[in-house]
């Protein structure tokens, strides 16, 4: 093996000597051919070793975390949580049929729609107290049910 050596301009606007290892034969054929093609090569064989050098760094950095106990998050639920959302989504469900029509529309209106109780009632044909009174006995109903 052998150290070939060459300089080039950083991009500080330095020059920055560089070198790559070759084999004696790749070592004797860039002897024999152009000091441009030579360059280049020494550039390329350099930027190969250090890419391959981070990616080294890399994996190492992720065993280290792991043999250490440090494991990768896994962002995706976990087979509890996904139990636990398929049991509440089913406890609304149940808690939501509990409620009459009108206050099953008004509670869809306030929170879906961003509603008022005036602009409610107006849609409904209700006063807005009887509106009012509508959501919060739906709410004390949905509270009570799923406690």
């Amino acid at each position: 093996m052998q150290r070939l050596f060459t300089v080039i301009i950083d991009e500080n606007n330095e020059e920055k000597t560089i070198h790559a290892w070759v084999d004696d034969q790749t070592a004797a054929v860039l002897k024999t051919v152009d000091e441009a093609t030579r360059h280049q090569y020494i550039v390329d064989e350099h930027e190969m070793d250090l890419i391959s050098r981070k990616e080294t760094r890399r994996h190492q950095s992720l065993e280290a975390s792991t043999d250490n106990g440090f494991d990768i998050a896994d962002e995706s639920p976990s087979v509890e949580e996904n139990i636990i959302a398929a049991e509440m989504s089913k406890d609304i469900s149940n808690a939501l049929s509990c409620l009459t029509e009108k206050q099953l529309e008004i509670l869809k209106l306030v929170v879906f729609e961003k509603m008022g109780f005036r602009e409610i009632g107006r849609k409904l044909g209700l006063n807005k107290d009887t509106v009012s009174e509508h959501y919060y006995t739906a709410i004390k109903k949905l509270k009570n049910f799923l406690e």
